[in-house]
Protein backbone atom coordinates (compact mmCIF):
# COMPACT_ATOMS: atom_id res chain seq x y z
CA UNK A 1 0.00 0.00 0.00
CA UNK A 2 3.02 2.63 1.16
CA UNK A 3 4.22 1.67 -2.48
CA UNK A 4 1.11 2.29 -4.47
CA UNK A 5 0.82 5.39 -2.17
CA UNK A 6 4.65 6.66 -3.16
CA UNK A 7 4.04 6.20 -6.51
CA UNK A 8 0.53 7.68 -7.45
CA UNK A 9 2.52 10.83 -5.81
CA UNK A 10 5.18 11.07 -8.04
CA UNK A 11 2.70 10.55 -10.95
CA UNK A 12 0.78 13.71 -9.41
CA UNK A 13 3.88 15.90 -9.18
CA UNK A 14 4.98 14.86 -12.77
CA UNK A 15 1.65 15.63 -14.12
CA UNK A 16 1.23 18.81 -12.09
CA UNK A 17 4.65 20.24 -12.76
CA UNK A 18 4.21 23.24 -12.51
CA UNK A 19 2.08 23.86 -9.08
CA UNK A 20 4.67 20.82 -7.36
CA UNK A 21 7.82 23.34 -8.89
CA UNK A 22 5.63 26.77 -7.01
CA UNK A 23 5.50 24.59 -3.50
CA UNK A 24 8.90 22.83 -3.81
CA UNK A 25 10.28 26.55 -4.53
CA UNK A 26 8.14 28.18 -1.94
CA UNK A 27 8.97 26.00 0.62
CA UNK A 28 12.66 25.32 -0.14
CA UNK A 29 13.18 29.07 0.55
CA UNK A 30 11.25 29.46 3.28
CA UNK A 31 13.28 26.30 4.56
CA UNK A 32 16.48 27.98 4.12
CA UNK A 33 15.20 30.99 5.69
CA UNK A 34 14.06 29.31 8.93
CA UNK A 35 17.67 27.66 8.82
CA UNK A 36 19.73 30.29 8.62
CA UNK A 37 17.57 32.29 11.06
CA UNK A 38 17.74 29.39 13.80
CA UNK A 39 21.53 28.92 13.62
CA UNK A 40 22.07 32.64 14.39
CA UNK A 41 19.27 32.59 17.26
CA UNK A 42 20.73 29.41 18.71
CA UNK A 43 23.99 30.85 18.04
CA UNK A 44 22.90 33.91 19.96
CA UNK A 45 20.89 31.65 22.94
CA UNK A 46 24.48 29.64 23.68
CA UNK A 47 26.52 32.23 24.78
CA UNK A 48 28.60 30.93 27.49
CA UNK A 49 26.93 28.12 27.42
CA UNK A 50 30.39 25.56 27.19
CA UNK A 51 31.60 26.40 30.43
CA UNK A 52 31.39 23.53 32.87
CA UNK A 53 29.25 25.46 35.61
CA UNK A 54 28.31 27.91 33.36
CA UNK A 55 25.06 27.65 35.46
CA UNK A 56 26.71 28.54 38.50
CA UNK A 57 28.99 31.46 37.73
CA UNK A 58 27.43 34.93 37.82
CA UNK A 59 29.02 38.63 37.42
CA UNK A 60 28.82 40.99 40.37
CA UNK A 61 27.56 44.51 39.51
CA UNK A 62 26.14 47.10 41.31
CA UNK A 63 22.87 48.64 40.04
CA UNK A 64 24.65 51.88 38.99
CA UNK A 65 24.00 53.02 35.03
CA UNK A 66 24.23 49.45 34.74
CA UNK A 67 28.42 49.80 35.40
CA UNK A 68 29.86 45.73 35.34
CA UNK A 69 33.03 46.90 36.90
CA UNK A 70 33.51 46.93 40.71
CA UNK A 71 36.03 47.64 43.28
CA UNK A 72 39.21 45.03 43.79
CA UNK A 73 38.59 44.77 47.16
CA UNK A 74 34.77 43.32 47.03
CA UNK A 75 36.21 39.39 45.75
CA UNK A 76 38.18 38.90 49.01
CA UNK A 77 35.25 40.13 51.04
CA UNK A 78 32.52 38.38 49.00
CA UNK A 79 34.78 35.00 49.55
CA UNK A 80 35.58 36.21 53.34
CA UNK A 81 32.10 36.38 54.99
CA UNK A 82 29.93 34.56 52.59
CA UNK A 83 30.08 30.86 52.43
CA UNK A 84 27.93 29.83 49.33
CA UNK A 85 30.24 31.76 47.04
CA UNK A 86 32.98 29.06 46.61
CA UNK A 87 35.74 31.07 44.10
CA UNK A 88 35.94 34.63 42.84
CA UNK A 89 37.46 35.45 40.02
CA UNK A 90 38.88 38.93 38.89
CA UNK A 91 39.32 40.68 35.04
CA UNK A 92 40.64 43.62 34.01
CA UNK A 93 41.17 45.20 30.74
CA UNK A 94 44.02 45.59 29.52
CA UNK A 95 43.27 47.49 26.33
CA UNK A 96 42.33 46.32 22.74
CA UNK A 97 45.20 47.98 21.02
CA UNK A 98 48.30 46.26 22.33
CA UNK A 99 51.09 46.03 20.31
CA UNK A 100 52.10 42.13 20.99
CA UNK A 101 56.07 41.17 18.83
CA UNK A 102 57.67 37.71 18.81
CA UNK A 103 60.79 37.87 16.64
CA UNK A 104 59.94 40.22 13.55
CA UNK A 105 55.94 39.54 14.10
CA UNK A 106 54.35 42.66 15.72
CA UNK A 107 50.45 42.36 15.44
CA UNK A 108 47.98 44.68 17.51
CA UNK A 109 45.98 42.17 20.19
CA UNK A 110 43.59 42.47 23.42
CA UNK A 111 44.27 41.64 26.34
CA UNK A 112 43.53 41.32 30.03
CA UNK A 113 44.48 41.21 33.68
CA UNK A 114 43.33 37.83 35.28
CA UNK A 115 43.18 36.33 38.78
CA UNK A 116 45.78 33.28 38.54
CA UNK A 117 42.71 30.53 39.77
CA UNK A 118 40.54 31.81 36.48
CA UNK A 119 40.70 28.44 35.03
CA UNK A 120 39.88 26.95 38.37
CA UNK A 121 36.43 29.07 37.83
CA UNK A 122 35.75 29.11 33.95
CA UNK A 123 36.86 26.32 31.75
CA UNK A 124 38.03 28.22 28.49
CA UNK A 125 38.96 24.57 26.21
CA UNK A 126 42.32 24.00 27.10
CA UNK A 127 44.95 23.35 23.71
CA UNK A 128 47.81 22.73 25.35
CA UNK A 129 49.65 23.99 28.80
CA UNK A 130 48.92 23.40 32.50
CA UNK A 131 46.86 26.56 32.31
CA UNK A 132 44.98 25.80 35.94
CA UNK A 133 48.94 26.95 36.98
CA UNK A 134 50.40 28.55 34.41
CA UNK A 135 49.20 32.61 35.63
CA UNK A 136 51.02 31.66 39.31
CA UNK A 137 54.21 32.85 37.30
CA UNK A 138 54.15 36.22 37.00
CA UNK A 139 56.16 36.31 33.80
CA UNK A 140 53.36 33.73 32.09
CA UNK A 141 51.05 34.54 29.52
CA UNK A 142 48.13 32.14 28.59
CA UNK A 143 47.30 32.76 24.64
CA UNK A 144 44.42 32.13 22.89
CA UNK A 145 44.45 29.10 19.86
CA UNK A 146 43.71 32.11 17.06
CA UNK A 147 46.84 34.32 18.87
CA UNK A 148 49.32 30.81 18.85
CA UNK A 149 48.27 30.51 14.99
CA UNK A 150 49.12 34.03 14.27
CA UNK A 151 52.69 33.70 15.55
CA UNK A 152 53.47 30.58 15.73
CA UNK A 153 51.74 28.51 13.08
CA UNK A 154 51.71 25.26 13.53
CA UNK A 155 55.11 25.42 16.01
CA UNK A 156 54.42 24.50 19.71
CA UNK A 157 53.80 27.85 21.25
CA UNK A 158 54.80 26.75 24.99
CA UNK A 159 58.08 28.12 26.24
CA UNK A 160 58.21 30.78 23.23
CA UNK A 161 58.77 34.35 24.75
CA UNK A 162 56.57 37.56 23.69
CA UNK A 163 57.14 40.85 24.04
CA UNK A 164 54.21 43.09 25.11
CA UNK A 165 53.89 46.83 25.07
CA UNK A 166 51.76 47.67 28.54
CA UNK A 167 51.39 51.04 30.31
CA UNK A 168 55.06 50.23 32.12
CA UNK A 169 56.60 49.69 28.71
CA UNK A 170 57.64 46.90 26.77
CA UNK A 171 58.27 43.60 29.04
CA UNK A 172 58.81 39.78 27.70
CA UNK A 173 56.22 37.21 28.69
CA UNK A 174 56.67 33.18 28.54
CA UNK A 175 53.81 31.06 27.25
CA UNK A 176 52.80 28.74 29.25
CA UNK A 177 49.49 27.84 28.09
CA UNK A 178 46.93 28.04 24.99
CA UNK A 179 43.23 27.51 24.90
CA UNK A 180 40.35 27.95 22.71
CA UNK A 181 38.05 31.25 22.77
CA UNK A 182 34.64 29.92 21.04
CA UNK A 183 32.72 32.73 19.55
CA UNK A 184 30.16 32.76 21.64
CA UNK A 185 32.12 33.75 24.78
CA UNK A 186 30.73 37.00 26.45
CA UNK A 187 34.81 37.11 27.39
CA UNK A 188 37.36 37.46 24.54
CA UNK A 189 40.71 37.72 24.72
CA UNK A 190 43.91 37.02 22.82
CA UNK A 191 45.98 36.62 25.64
CA UNK A 192 45.56 37.11 29.99
CA UNK A 193 48.40 38.18 32.00
CA UNK A 194 48.90 37.82 36.10
CA UNK A 195 46.42 40.32 37.65
CA UNK A 196 49.55 41.41 39.88
CA UNK A 197 50.91 43.08 36.99
CA UNK A 198 48.69 46.29 37.21
CA UNK A 199 49.68 47.19 39.86
CA UNK A 200 48.76 48.03 43.27
CA UNK A 201 44.97 47.27 43.94
CA UNK A 202 43.32 50.23 45.80
CA UNK A 203 41.53 48.81 48.95
CA UNK A 204 39.24 51.83 48.76
CA UNK A 205 35.39 50.92 47.61
CA UNK A 206 35.01 53.89 45.33
CA UNK A 207 37.67 52.43 42.88
CA UNK A 208 35.92 50.76 40.11
CA UNK A 209 38.43 48.70 38.32
CA UNK A 210 37.82 45.47 38.11
CA UNK A 211 34.73 42.65 36.36
CA UNK A 212 34.24 40.50 39.63
CA UNK A 213 32.96 37.16 38.74
CA UNK A 214 31.39 34.36 41.41
CA UNK A 215 31.10 30.43 41.52
CA UNK A 216 28.39 29.38 43.69
CA UNK A 217 28.25 26.04 45.69
CA UNK A 218 25.73 23.74 44.63
CA UNK A 219 22.57 24.62 45.83
CA UNK A 220 22.98 28.74 46.61
CA UNK A 221 20.10 30.71 45.18
CA UNK A 222 21.53 34.06 43.87
CA UNK A 223 18.12 35.91 44.51
CA UNK A 224 18.65 35.02 48.68
CA UNK A 225 22.61 35.78 48.27
CA UNK A 226 21.58 39.36 46.93
CA UNK A 227 19.38 40.38 49.87
CA UNK A 228 22.19 38.82 52.30
CA UNK A 229 24.91 41.37 50.05
CA UNK A 230 22.18 44.39 50.69
CA UNK A 231 22.04 43.56 54.27
CA UNK A 232 25.69 42.69 54.80
CA UNK A 233 27.09 46.46 52.91
CA UNK A 234 24.56 48.74 54.48
CA UNK A 235 24.72 47.35 58.01
CA UNK A 236 28.17 46.16 58.47
CA UNK A 237 30.93 48.41 56.42
CA UNK A 238 31.17 52.16 57.55
CA UNK A 239 33.97 53.47 56.25
CA UNK A 240 34.55 56.94 54.62
CA UNK A 241 35.18 56.01 51.05
CA UNK A 242 32.49 53.36 51.00
CA UNK A 243 29.51 55.60 51.82
CA UNK A 244 26.52 54.49 49.77
CA UNK A 245 28.03 51.94 47.96
CA UNK A 246 25.70 48.68 48.68
CA UNK A 247 22.87 51.10 49.71
CA UNK A 248 19.38 50.77 48.65
CA UNK A 249 19.97 53.21 45.14
CA UNK A 250 23.33 50.59 44.55
CA UNK A 251 22.68 47.20 45.75
CA UNK A 252 24.83 44.81 44.71
CA UNK A 253 23.02 42.43 41.78
CA UNK A 254 24.03 38.86 40.41
CA UNK A 255 24.23 38.52 36.61
CA UNK A 256 24.03 34.82 35.65
CA UNK A 257 26.85 34.13 32.97
CA UNK A 258 24.34 32.67 30.52
CA UNK A 259 22.45 35.99 30.13
CA UNK A 260 25.45 38.51 30.01
CA UNK A 261 25.48 38.73 26.22
CA UNK A 262 21.86 38.85 25.78
CA UNK A 263 21.94 42.13 28.25
CA UNK A 264 21.96 44.99 25.95
CA UNK A 265 22.25 47.62 28.47
CA UNK A 266 25.28 46.85 30.36
CA UNK A 267 28.70 48.88 30.11
CA UNK A 268 31.88 48.69 30.27
CA UNK A 269 31.91 44.99 29.72
CA UNK A 270 33.98 42.46 28.90
CA UNK A 271 32.59 41.86 25.52
CA UNK A 272 30.13 43.48 22.99
CA UNK A 273 26.59 42.21 23.30
CA UNK A 274 23.04 41.97 21.88
CA UNK A 275 19.69 43.09 22.48
CA UNK A 276 17.04 39.95 22.70
CA UNK A 277 14.62 41.96 20.81
CA UNK A 278 16.41 41.02 17.63
CA UNK A 279 16.21 37.29 18.30
CA UNK A 280 12.19 37.65 19.50
CA UNK A 281 11.63 39.40 15.83
CA UNK A 282 13.85 36.82 13.71
CA UNK A 283 11.90 34.56 14.95
CA UNK A 284 8.71 36.09 14.02
CA UNK A 285 10.03 36.44 10.52
CA UNK A 286 10.99 33.04 10.33
CA UNK A 287 7.68 31.88 10.95
CA UNK A 288 5.62 34.09 8.92
CA UNK A 289 7.83 33.26 5.73
CA UNK A 290 7.24 29.29 6.99
CA UNK A 291 3.25 29.95 7.36
CA UNK A 292 3.19 31.49 3.76
CA UNK A 293 4.84 28.97 2.13
CA UNK A 294 2.90 26.53 3.91
CA UNK A 295 -0.64 28.72 2.78
CA UNK A 296 0.34 28.80 -0.41
CA UNK A 297 0.87 24.76 -0.68
CA UNK A 298 -2.84 24.10 0.87
CA UNK A 299 -4.46 26.75 -1.15
CA UNK A 300 -2.72 24.84 -4.47
CA UNK A 301 -3.40 21.88 -3.43
CA UNK A 302 -7.43 22.93 -2.91
CA UNK A 303 -7.11 24.70 -6.17
CA UNK A 304 -6.50 21.54 -7.73
CA UNK A 305 -8.86 19.62 -6.18
CA UNK A 306 -11.71 20.33 -8.90
CA UNK A 307 -8.76 18.56 -11.06
CA UNK A 308 -9.05 15.14 -8.87
CA UNK A 309 -12.56 15.26 -8.12
CA UNK A 310 -13.06 12.01 -10.72
CA UNK A 311 -9.76 10.22 -9.05
CA UNK A 312 -11.46 10.40 -5.81
CA UNK A 313 -14.81 9.21 -7.22
CA UNK A 314 -13.14 5.99 -8.87
CA UNK A 315 -10.75 5.16 -5.71
CA UNK A 316 -14.68 5.04 -3.45
CA UNK A 317 -15.91 3.22 -6.03
CA UNK A 318 -12.80 0.64 -6.13
CA UNK A 319 -13.91 0.48 -2.26
CA UNK A 320 -11.21 3.20 -0.44
CA UNK A 321 -12.14 4.49 2.85
CA UNK A 322 -11.82 8.33 4.17
CA UNK A 323 -8.78 7.21 5.72
CA UNK A 324 -7.13 5.90 2.93
CA UNK A 325 -8.09 9.01 0.58
CA UNK A 326 -6.72 11.15 3.36
CA UNK A 327 -3.38 9.20 3.53
CA UNK A 328 -3.15 9.76 -0.26
CA UNK A 329 -3.44 13.47 -0.07
CA UNK A 330 -1.27 13.65 3.09
CA UNK A 331 1.37 10.99 1.61
CA UNK A 332 1.86 13.41 -1.71
CA UNK A 333 2.36 16.27 0.53
CA UNK A 334 5.64 14.16 2.43
CA UNK A 335 7.02 14.04 -0.50
CA UNK A 336 6.74 17.41 -1.65
CA UNK A 337 7.74 18.81 2.05
CA UNK A 338 10.77 16.44 1.78
CA UNK A 339 11.91 17.90 -1.94
CA UNK A 340 11.25 21.19 0.23
CA UNK A 341 13.48 20.66 2.76
CA UNK A 342 16.36 18.94 1.00
CA UNK A 343 16.14 22.19 -1.66
CA UNK A 344 16.01 24.53 1.59
CA UNK A 345 19.16 22.68 3.15
CA UNK A 346 20.73 23.47 0.28
CA UNK A 347 19.92 26.88 -0.28
CA UNK A 348 20.94 27.47 3.04
CA UNK A 349 23.95 25.94 2.53
CA UNK A 350 24.71 27.73 -1.01
CA UNK A 351 23.57 31.25 1.09
CA UNK A 352 25.31 30.65 4.68
CA UNK A 353 28.85 32.56 3.70
CA UNK A 354 26.96 35.54 2.56
CA UNK A 355 24.90 35.25 5.83
CA UNK A 356 28.00 35.03 8.04
CA UNK A 357 29.46 38.13 6.20
CA UNK A 358 26.02 39.85 7.23
CA UNK A 359 25.81 38.86 10.77
CA UNK A 360 29.78 39.13 11.24
CA UNK A 361 29.44 35.31 12.47
CA UNK A 362 31.04 32.10 11.38
CA UNK A 363 28.26 30.23 11.66
CA UNK A 364 27.88 26.20 10.03
CA UNK A 365 25.47 23.74 9.43
CA UNK A 366 25.85 21.09 11.88
CA UNK A 367 24.07 18.21 10.19
CA UNK A 368 24.69 16.04 13.28
CA UNK A 369 22.09 17.86 15.12
CA UNK A 370 19.80 19.28 12.68
CA UNK A 371 18.81 16.41 10.99
CA UNK A 372 16.45 15.42 13.54
CA UNK A 373 14.25 18.96 13.71
CA UNK A 374 14.02 18.71 10.09
CA UNK A 375 12.94 15.40 9.66
CA UNK A 376 10.31 17.10 12.11
CA UNK A 377 9.66 19.97 10.08
CA UNK A 378 9.08 17.48 6.87
CA UNK A 379 6.53 15.59 9.03
CA UNK A 380 4.74 18.91 10.43
CA UNK A 381 4.66 20.92 7.09
CA UNK A 382 3.18 17.52 5.16
CA UNK A 383 0.59 16.51 7.28
CA UNK A 384 -0.43 20.14 8.09
CA UNK A 385 -0.61 21.17 4.33
CA UNK A 386 -1.95 17.31 3.18
CA UNK A 387 -4.28 17.38 5.99
CA UNK A 388 -6.59 20.02 5.08
CA UNK A 389 -6.78 19.18 1.15
CA UNK A 390 -7.10 15.16 2.45
CA UNK A 391 -10.03 16.28 4.72
CA UNK A 392 -11.94 18.06 1.85
CA UNK A 393 -11.76 15.64 -0.76
CA UNK A 394 -12.50 12.43 1.60
CA UNK A 395 -15.69 13.50 2.81
CA UNK A 396 -17.12 14.30 -0.59
CA UNK A 397 -20.06 11.93 -1.25
CA UNK A 398 -20.10 9.96 -4.20
CA UNK A 399 -22.90 10.73 -6.17
CA UNK A 400 -21.73 14.39 -6.08
CA UNK A 401 -18.60 13.45 -6.94
CA UNK A 402 -19.61 11.50 -10.40
CA UNK A 403 -22.63 13.77 -11.10
CA UNK A 404 -20.50 16.70 -11.05
CA UNK A 405 -22.98 18.50 -8.03
CA UNK A 406 -20.96 19.35 -5.06
CA UNK A 407 -21.37 22.14 -2.47
CA UNK A 408 -17.86 22.90 -1.15
CA UNK A 409 -18.74 26.63 -0.29
CA UNK A 410 -17.00 26.21 3.40
CA UNK A 411 -13.64 25.42 2.53
CA UNK A 412 -13.76 27.83 -0.26
CA UNK A 413 -14.54 30.50 2.21
CA UNK A 414 -11.30 29.05 4.46
CA UNK A 415 -9.15 29.13 1.75
CA UNK A 416 -9.84 32.81 0.73
CA UNK A 417 -9.66 33.33 4.34
CA UNK A 418 -5.71 32.13 4.39
CA UNK A 419 -5.02 34.20 1.19
CA UNK A 420 -6.07 36.92 2.48
CA UNK A 421 -3.93 36.17 5.94
CA UNK A 422 -0.76 35.09 3.27
CA UNK A 423 -1.15 38.48 1.80
CA UNK A 424 -1.80 40.57 5.24
CA UNK A 425 1.58 38.68 6.39
CA UNK A 426 3.42 38.93 2.56
CA UNK A 427 2.77 43.04 2.88
CA UNK A 428 4.04 43.20 6.59
CA UNK A 429 7.22 41.91 5.99
CA UNK A 430 7.73 43.51 2.56
CA UNK A 431 7.11 47.20 4.28
CA UNK A 432 9.33 46.32 7.34
CA UNK A 433 12.15 45.12 5.03
CA UNK A 434 11.79 48.25 3.09
CA UNK A 435 12.00 50.51 6.39
CA UNK A 436 14.60 48.76 7.65
CA UNK A 437 16.81 48.88 4.23
CA UNK A 438 15.83 52.44 4.60
CA UNK A 439 16.89 52.99 7.92
CA UNK A 440 20.16 51.26 7.19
Amino acid sequence: MFRNYLTVAFRNLIRHRVYSLINIIGLGISIASCLLIALYIQHEWAYDRFHENADRIYLVRADYENWTVTPPILAPTLREHFPEIERTARFSLMGRDIAVRYKDKTFIRSGMYVDPNVFETFSFPRVVGDVRTALRDIHAVVISREMAQLYFGSDNPLGRRLTIVGRKGPADFIVRGVVEVPEHSSIQFDFLLPLALRGKLTIEWQQWQVHTFVLLSEGSDASTLEQAFLQFFTTQIHTPTNEGYGSAKEPLQLLSLTDIHLSSELRYGLGPTSNPLYSYILSGIALSVLFIACVNFTNLSVGLSAARLREIGMRKVMGATRAQIGKQFCGEALVVSAIGVVFGAMLAEILLPEFNRLTGQRLDMAYGTIWLPLFALVVLIGGVTGGFPGLILSRFNLAGVMKNRLQIGGPIRFSRFLVILQFVFSTLLITATLIMSHQM
